[in-house]
């Protein structure tokens, strides 16, 4: 009795291990480890970039990642791998994928080549949406690149690879592919359609000195894009944009100014409430700011 009293009780041990497990994500704890797993299991691997003190990141783990769908999806499909941006040990990977925020999400097949990205924090269906897409779409980045080449003049292949070197940090690599789409649109669009793509791009290039902190130089394309096209359909968006880097220039007034504007202006546009938001915010950084002068 007492053995197979012993059985048992080992038995549900191992039983109580097992549930356990799948009730998290089974996270690798080194970039090498998780390298060596995805080559001995033809997977791919998920490095999750995250910071001490970032509020997204601690959301993005206490719920999409303790989603129940997501973990069974990660666990089934993908190698989860967690990497802290705090530690040293860190640094070198975060520079070679060129991270830029937190959190990042970055889908990598076992050769270390990334596949492709998640910026930000996402829900989980959202979450697992991408993912799944990024699992089944392993070479899509390459095979576009092949496609460019097999169709120089299409403008809308163009566009996707831009936006997957915007997502991969590389800007400079996203402006030269931005000034060939506008080359390719002086040459392929009517003139009367002009207005409506060329300032598109225009303003893609210039929040690309944006995300390389250039926010005075970002501000006066912007501007010259606004006088240049005063009817262009996205206007809102332009002077949004022009807010955002007046804030980084801490001009909250002029900001604040450039955001009523878009309320007054366009008053059914889709950012009104973001602008709203973003007044109420800038309305508190002018009130400390005030206090710290008295």
């Amino acid at each position: 009795m007492k053995i197979q009293s012993l059985i048992i009780l080992i038995l549900l041990l191992f039983l109580i291990t097992v549930l356990s497990a799948q009730d998290s994500l089974q996270w690798t704890k080194t970039f090498p480890d998780a390298i060596d797993k995805a080559k001995t299991d033809d997977k791919i691997i998920m490095l999750n970039f995250s910071s001490e003190g970032c509020s997204w990141c601690t959301k993005l783990y206490e719920t999409t990642f303790r989603d129940s769908n997501a973990i069974n999806f990660l666990n089934e499909n993908i190698i989860p791998t967690a990497i802290n941006s705090s530690l040293q040990e860190n640094k070198s990977i975060i520079n070679y994928y060129r991270v830029r925020g937190f959190p990042t999400t970055i889908f990598i097949n076992p050769d270390s080549s990334e596949i492709d990205r998640i910026i930000g924090y996402l829900p989980s269906e959202e979450f697992i949406k991408k993912a799944n897409f990024i699992l089944n779409n392993r070479y899509y980045f390459k095979n576009l690149i092949n496609e460019t080449e097999l169709y120089p003049d299409s403008i809308d292949i163009h566009k996707e690879l831009a936006e997957i070197y915007k997502r991969r940090g590389d800007y400079d690599k996203a402006e030269e592919i931005y000034y060939s789409i506008f080359k390719m649109i002086q040459k392929s669009i009517p003139e009367d359609s002009l207005i409506l793509e060329i300032p598109e791009i225009q303003a893609e290039i210039a929040m690309l000195y944006y995300k390389r902190y250039q926010y005075t130089n970002t501000l006066e394309r912007l501007i010259k894009i606004e006088n240049e096209y005063p009817d262009y359909l996205n206007k809102n968006m332009i002077l949004f944009n022009q807010a955002l880097c007046l804030y980084r220039l801490n001009n909250f007034l002029k900001a604040t100014n450039t955001l009523q504007k878009i309320i007054n202006d366009f008053p059914k546009s889709s950012i009104k409430e973001d602008a709203e938001e973003f007044i109420k915010y800038l309305s508190t950084k002018t009130e400390e700011e005030n206090l710290e002068k008295k």
